[in-house]
């Protein structure tokens, strides 16, 4: 490449023309038809511009010109149009075509290249690229050649390293022979005195393991059947135990209830002694009061005497009535007070021959407590037995005193 090539190539209006076909190269939205045209044209010069630059001769070309051109498009009113438009405004089309019908004659004074002209260059151009590739192929045949007796060498070198590697590789496979064998005699004489070792220990241990596997049996059978005795003693010591806190349970239970049905009959007696005062103050009220004889103011005496001798039922009625409900509570109250004082009697005499026989049972052989214990069961088991009556049946005394009192009541009301 001449120095005129190489100044044309470097020359800033290349980079000029390539800013202007990219920003004309822009595609607007909402482009008038007139605007398109404008869009077309300005287009079409800067491409012939383009074609101009890439026929022409390098060593023809007049550079004045070529800067002039050069300072004319990338001046503001074309350069600087060019980006508005490629910005949005489609108005700088028109303004940008005619600054650049100004500079069409300048870009057609560009000279252009001849037929021979041109393929001479080709020819120049093609001697030139076949000795720039033939001294790069000298180049690189120089260097193979180097290369490949640097190689040459090099596999000299490494047969002769191959060499010496086999025969210290034979004289370690003999080493290693050799040093196997004899590992393997000194792991088998190891591995024996190691399996006699260990049978030895075993056999220690195993003796060992018996013997004290059998002291400690022996030691465990004699502390169980000490274990056992002590249990035994004690199980019968809990028995006996057992026996006399279930005496004592019994008598406290016929105790406790002695002293319930105690309360009981007192309270029971203090109801029957109610139901007969009220009885003897109901008795007094009837007598001195209602059977009283009361003489009208407007009544003479004939006449008062003519109606009391009439008897009056209604309050006869009234009167037998009260004085029996009083009577049928205070007999009632009377025998549940007499049912629980016997019961109490009962209940505490079992409680003291309970207590009585504890002694008694225990001072005898073991056989007769069984049989003792056995027939006694029923009778301090059961409990106290009622022997009274039925509490809805009344005495035939209860009976006699209510209705002789009802009698006399009547009497007396006559």
């Amino acid at each position: 490449m001449n120095r005129w090539q190489k100044q044309f190539s470097e020359h800033a209006i290349h980079q000029v023309i390539e800013e202007l076909q990219e920003a004309l190269g822009h595609e607007p939205e909402n482009l008038e038809l007139s605007q398109f045209d404008e869009l077309v044209r300005a287009r079409l010069v800067v491409e012939e511009c383009r074609n101009r630059l890439s026929e022409v001769d390098a060593r023809l070309l007049p550079f004045p010109l070529l800067d002039e051109i050069s300072n004319a498009l990338k001046s503001p009113h074309i350069l600087g149009k060019a980006k508005a438009f490629a910005g949005g405004d489609n108005n700088q089309l028109q303004p940008l075509n005619e600054t650049l019908t100004g500079l069409i004659p300048k870009i057609n004074q560009l000279p252009r290249l001849d037929v021979e002209e041109e393929v001479s260059t080709v020819i120049l151009v093609a001697e030139e690229s076949s000795k720039q590739a033939l001294d790069k192929v000298l180049a690189k045949a120089k260097s193979a050649e180097e290369r490949l007796k640097e190689l040459t060498s090099g596999l000299e070198s490494l047969a002769k390293e191959k060499e010496k590697i086999e025969q210290s590789l034979s004289t370690r496979k003999q080493e290693l022979d050799s040093l196997t064998a004899q590992f393997q005699q000194q792991f088998s004489d190891a591995q024996e005195s190691r399996s006699q070792k260990y049978s030895d220990w075993f056999n220690s241990i195993d003796q060992k393991a018996r013997e004290d596997s059998r002291e400690l049996m022996k030691a465990t059978e004699e502390e169980l059947q000490q274990l056992i005795a002590d249990s035994t003693s004690k199980h019968d010591d809990i028995k006996e135990l057992y026996e006399l806190a279930a005496g004592d349970s019994i008598a406290g239970g016929y105790s406790q209830t002695a002293t319930s049905e105690t309360t009981q009959a007192n309270i029971w007696r203090w109801i029957s002694l109610g139901f007969i005062g009220a009885t003897i103050a109901w008795l007094l009220l009837v007598v001195f009061y209602f059977l009283q004889p009361e003489l009208p103011i407007d009544m003479d005496v004939a006449e008062h005497l003519t109606q009391s001798a009439a008897p009056d039922w209604y309050r006869m009625i009234i009167n037998f009535s009260i004085t029996g409900v009083l009577l049928f509570g205070a007999a009632f109250s009377s025998q549940q007070s007499t049912k629980h004082r016997n019961e109490a009697k009962k209940a505490r005499g079992l409680a003291l021959q309970i207590k009585a026989l504890e002694p008694y049972i225990y001072s005898l052989d073991s056989d007769k407590q069984k049989e003792l214990k056995e027939r006694l069961a029923e009778k301090f088991f059961f409990g106290v037995e009622n022997g009274e009556p039925d509490e809805g049946v009344i005495h035939e005394s209860s009976f006699k005193s209510i209705t002789s009192t009802i009698v006399e009541i009547l009497k007396a009301s006559k």
